[in-house]
This record gives C-alpha cells, sequence and structure tokens, in this order.
C-alpha cells in the first residue's frame, strides 16, 4: 500500500519552517560577513599601530643618541674649560680676605658676595702718618655726606 499524501496542513507548516530557516541562514551569512570585516580592520589597525610605534621608537633613539653626544661635547668642552682656566695666585685670595676682614672689622658688616653697594660710598685708604702705604685701621670705605 502506498502511503497516504501529507495533509495540506503539515505541507504548510513545513513551508514556513523553511522559510524561517532560510531567513536565519541570511541573517547568520550576514553576520559573518560582518564579522570578517571587523576582523580586518583590526588587523588594519594593529598594523597601523605598530607602524606608529615603531616610528616613535625611532626617534626617541635618535633624539636619545644627539642628546648623549651634546653632553658628551658639553662634557668634554667644561673639562677643556677647567683644564685651561688660571686661577687666582694663592697670595691673591689672602689678601682679598685680609681686606675681607678688615673691612669686617672696621664697619661690622661684611661684605655680601663679595660686592658691596657703593651708592654714596667711596673707597679710600688713610695714608699712615709716616705718610705712605694701606690705611692703618681707618675705615677703608667712608660715607660721602
Amino acid at each position: 500500500r502506498a502511503a497516504p499524501p501529507p495533509a495540506p496542513a503539515v505541507a504548510a507548516s513545513s513551508s514556513t519552517s523553511e522559510a524561517t530557516l532560510q531567513g536565519i541562514l541570511k541573517v547568520a551569512e550576514s553576520a559573518l560577513k560582518v564579522a570578517e570585516s571587523a576582523q580586518q580592520a583590526v588587523l588594519q589597525l594593529r598594523a597601523e599601530k605598530s607602524s606608529d610605534t615603531m616610528l616613535i621608537a625611532e626617534r626617541m633613539d635618535t633624539l636619545e643618541d644627539r642628546l648623549e653626544r651634546r653632553f658628551d661635547n658639553w662634557e668634554a668642552s667644561l673639562g677643556r674649560q677647567q683644564a685651561s682656566a688660571r686661577s687666582l695666585p694663592q697670595s691673591a685670595g689672602s689678601r682679598i680676605a685680609h681686606f675681607q676682614a678688615l673691612h669686617a672689622e672696621e664697619t661690622g658688616r661684611r661684605l655680601q658676595g663679595g660686592q658691596e653697594n657703593f651708592g654714596g660710598l667711596t673707597v679710600g685708604m688713610k695714608a699712615r702718618e709716616g705718610g705712605s702705604g694701606a690705611g692703618s685701621g681707618g675705615p677703608l670705605l667712608r660715607r660721602n655726606n
């Protein structure tokens, strides 16, 4: 005996089920295309970021090299300047200290930074009673009034 033909209700439900599956398949294919394009975009961004990072790293290396060369040159020139700098003779330093001490003794003030504000002051030395030489205990600076 032959199987009876399917009922019209079963055939209708089978065709709607097939249409639903076709719709789901189209949505899935479209989602796959979107995912693949997103993956390509991510790979492209990674490549761009990598090249940007490499470019920045190269520039930083170049900058570090330039700075290192400049510091080396600066240190070398500083060493040459120190080697060629003339220092004051020993006696000059002791004379400066002696006159600063005399000034502090006479005026009760120290010279600030090795300099004094000379507005209204004159530098002068009293002649010794014998008529020659440096001051004999008198002030090194006199105020002009």
